[in-house]
């Protein structure tokens, strides 16, 4: 069966047949890339992902700290 593509498959799928059909400019198509804000969107996005995928068990990363606990005060050690 086949699964939906991703978001970013869309977007530049979309993009690629707005140009070739040429019902958009090659400028028109990419001139909201030159706006300040879409960045600033577009970056917040990364850094709101980033602590997710770290933490993730599907990606098999672990966080740069771990905190182990025991019966005195809790340590925080560094994972190799």
């Amino acid at each position: 069966m086949l699964a939906p593509l991703p978001t970013g498959a869309w977007a530049f799928l979309t993009a690629t047949v707005a140009v070739a059909t040429k019902t958009l400019t090659f400028s028109q198509c990419f001139s909201a890339f030159s706006n300040d804000v879409i960045w600033l969107i577009v970056v917040s996005f990364f850094f709101a992902k980033v602590p997710a995928l770290r933490s993730s068990p599907a990606c098999g990363a672990k966080l740069p700290l771990e905190i182990q606990s025991s019966d005195a005060a809790p340590s925080v050690t560094r994972s190799p």
